[in-house]
């Protein structure tokens, strides 16, 4: 019922303004730190719970439970399990959002963290890049990949690495482009300043440009001034 009464407001939204296009920027769970912090970690209401219990015969609370047998460091092979089930389950609620929005004549883009070079984000939103890059077959949109946290201060050059990689996934380049995070919340990296500014932000969009189909996604319209 909630779902159903989030779909009608987007349809609503939609039908108000005369837009032309619709952005599903990350379509999954917001988790701090993934499995290392279990008091913030999502999906773990009744229905997954007893969803996925039925489907592989352990409820997944004992992933966190340190003396059971299905403890999430000591057996990967209940993991695994785990992981495909909690990413088939954005899997489907993207698809099914993409299967309402085809009925529309509007642009769509897909935003989705990058899991091929940053696995932890598999762990801490339940989205695989590889799920969504193969329901491009299925919905005409264009993939936006937007690089995590882990990689904000890292030299602008790691665009033209992601469009290498992506390139060989998205066999059309018309439907690909990348997301700049202007953001100060960079605590890794080489990065000279905490906010990307001058050289680095242009050198950073210059290379998401060539990457993709030379459209660059900055967040956002307040930080980059």
């Amino acid at each position: 019922e909630c779902r159903s009464a989030a779909l009608r407001f987007v349809d609503e939204v939609l039908d108000q303004h005369d837009w032309d296009g619709v952005n599903l920027a990350e379509l999954c769970f917001d988790t701090t730190d993934g499995l290392a912090q279990p008091d913030g970690y999502i999906p773990m209401n009744p229905d997954v719970r007893r969803l996925f219990q039925q489907e592989t015969g352990f409820d997944p609370a004992m992933l966190f439970e340190t003396n059971s047998r299905h403890f999430w460091r000591a057996n990967a092979s209940a993991l695994d399990k785990w992981t495909r089930f909690r990413t088939g389950l954005t899997r489907d609620w993207l698809a099914e959002v993409l299967q309402r929005l085809s009925r529309r004549h509007l642009d769509v883009i897909v935003t989705t963290l990058d899991s091929l070079h940053v696995p932890r984000v598999l762990e801490k939103s339940g989205s695989d890049s590889r799920d969504v890059v193969a329901l491009m077959d299925r919905f005409r949109f264009t993939l936006q990949v937007e690089d995590p946290e882990e990689v904000w201060g890292e030299s602008p050059a790691r665009y033209t690495q992601y469009g290498e990689v992506y390139r060989k996934l998205v066999h059309d380049p018309s439907r690909l482009m990348f997301d700049i995070n202007v953001v100060r919340d960079r605590d890794h990296g080489k990065v000279p300043t905490p906010l990307a500014s001058g050289l680095e932000i242009a050198l950073a969009a210059r290379a998401a440009a060539l990457a993709g189909n030379g459209r660059v996604g900055i967040y956002s319209e307040s930080t980059v001034q």
